[in-house]
This record gives structure tokens, sequence and C-alpha cells, in this order.
């Protein structure tokens, strides 16, 4: 369960109903102007408007994979039937996916639970479970290979950056702009449509060893590895991390049935990952790492 919160609910201002629409208009109690009820009750409306409202979120990215045709990308997707998490994504919504957040079942996976793998949004309980995931990206059956629980660093570190003396690392960290030219773009994809975060200038070795095991062409159980990750965000919505997986959470309520508030507009998408991101990727992060701030938009 997420932690409760201590504060008292705030009053309610105004609030933008589409993320371009530059619209304003004062929010009703739990029910918006079109009559849709948008809270389940007065904690999750605390949790929207105090912690989800003002964090940006983090979007997914199509892939142009013919400008990679031999990488450990390109390799990976092929091998695994990943194409839909690389192609062009769906619209997302940046209000539907946070109060897809703020509205989270937190028993979804409670065997007894009355909601058992469905959750609350506008109303409506909609499926969401690792199945529906898989069913959405058109993932195949496949057998999976778990994340071992331990690495030859020394291989790891040589495998990443391509040469043999990079173990020992001369820092606490894995720099991205250290990264083979081809895993710096593999990298990106991870950050965007696997394991997102916008923060990859450096990283743990925790990522380092993911980053290898799915450079390596092993299988994982995708569907799972994402709906774990969402099912952390949602509980952990006072953290600092931006609403990741927006396409995909916006995606599963519109097939649901869920209703797009009156005016609402969907994010302008990224751009796709290219040829060309790899020149900004590193130019943009070696001036990070000489600076101070510590996240990549590319």
């Amino acid at each position: 369960m997420a932690p409760k919160q201590k504060d008292p609910p705030t009053k309610k201002g105004k609030e933008k109903s589409g993320s371009s629409s530059g619209r304003h208009r004062p929010l009703e109690p739990n029910v918006d102007a079109g009559g849709i009820r948008r809270f389940r009750g007065p904690e999750e409306e605390l949790i929207y408007n105090k912690w989800l409202i003002p964090k940006h979120i983090w979007a997914e990215r199509e892939v142009i994979l013919t400008d990679f045709p031999y990488s450990e990308m390109a390799n990976l997707v092929h091998s695994c039937g990943w194409q839909r998490v690389t192609g062009k994504p769906h619209l997302a919504y940046p209000l539907l996916v946070k109060e897809f957040l703020a509205n989270f079942n937190h028993a979804i996976e409670e065997p007894a639970a009355d909601h058992r793998y469905t959750t609350w949004v506008r109303g409506k309980w909609i499926k969401f479970s690792p199945a529906v995931i898989a069913n959405y990206y058109e993932l195949p059956a496949h057998d999976f290979e778990p994340i071992p629980a331990d690495f030859d660093m020394t291989q790891v570190t040589q495998f990443l950056y391509g040469r043999a003396d990079a173990w020992p690392l001369a820092g606490p960290k894995f720099l991205h702009n250290q990264l083979t030219e081809s895993l710096r773009i593999f990298h990106i994809f991870v950050c965007h449509n696997i394991d997102p975060t916008s923060h990859r200038t450096d990283f743990k070795e925790s990522r380092a060893q993911f980053l290898y095991h799915l450079a390596s062409g092993y299988r994982i159980d995708l569907g799972e590895h994402i709906f774990r990750s969402i099912v952390d965000l949602a509980s952990q919505y006072a953290s600092g991390r931006s609403p990741m997986f927006p396409y995909l959470i916006s995606a599963l309520c519109l097939a649901d049935g869920v209703p797009l508030l009156p005016h609402e507009e969907p994010e302008s998408p990224e751009p796709p990952i290219t040829k060309r991101t790899l020149g900004k990727s590193c130019s943009q992060t070696s001036s990070r790492q000489s600076g101070s701030t510590t996240s990549c938009r590319d």
C-alpha cells in the first residue's frame, strides 16, 4: 500500500485541461464539468494535486530500427518480437496518466481482492496486468532468462565500454558517454521504452548489469517487467520520479472505454530515436557531466 499522507487536503485551484491547450477552469469537487468522476476519494485527489500535477511525463519513443541494422538493439528487438515496443506510440494524455497513477488499485495483486488485476480510472475498472501489457505489445511467448544474482563485472564493463582495462571503474558509477556507440543508442532506448528514467548521465552497477543482460540477447518477461515498474511508480508518487509509460497507459485506458475530459488534448510526441540522436546524446551528456545538470533529454 502507498503510505498515507498526513497533509490535509488543499484548496483546489485551477488546472490545465490539456498539455498544450492553454485553457484553465476551476475544478469541481471530484467531478469534471463533463460529469466524469475523476477520483475515488479525497486521498486520491490530494495525491493527484500535490504530487502528480507538477510533474512532467517521461514518454516512450519510436525507434527507427533501419538506422541501426546490426546493433544489439535491433538484434534484441527482432529475436524477442519487440517490434511494437519500438514502433510509433499511441497518443499520450498527461492528465489521464496522472489520474491513473493517483487512483491506482494497490491491492491489484492480492488473490482475494474484488478487483484483482484491475484498476480504477474515471469511474471505470479497467484491466491491467502483465498479460494485458504483453497483449498490447503483441509479445510472443518465450522462455525467459532471469537476470542472474551475480555478474563478472570485468566482463560486463569490457562489453559495455569496449575495452579490456575498464574495470574497476575510475569513479563510483558507469558513464553514458563511455559506452560503445551502439550501446549508447541502446541505453537511450532502454531509458524510454523498457526501464524508464530521465537520468542517464551516469548509472549504478545494477543498471549496467541489466543493460549487459539485455544487450547480450537474453530474453526477459517484458510484460511483467513493465507491470512491476508501473506498480512501483504508483506506490512511490511522493518521489521525484516522472510518470513513465504514458503512451501505454493512455492506450490501455482508452481501449477499455475510459472517457477523455472536455477539451483534453494529447502531449506532443517525442522525436524518434535515429542516427542523429546519437550525436545529440554525446554532446548533451558530455556537457552535463562537466556541469550540474543531472538528466538527459534528446
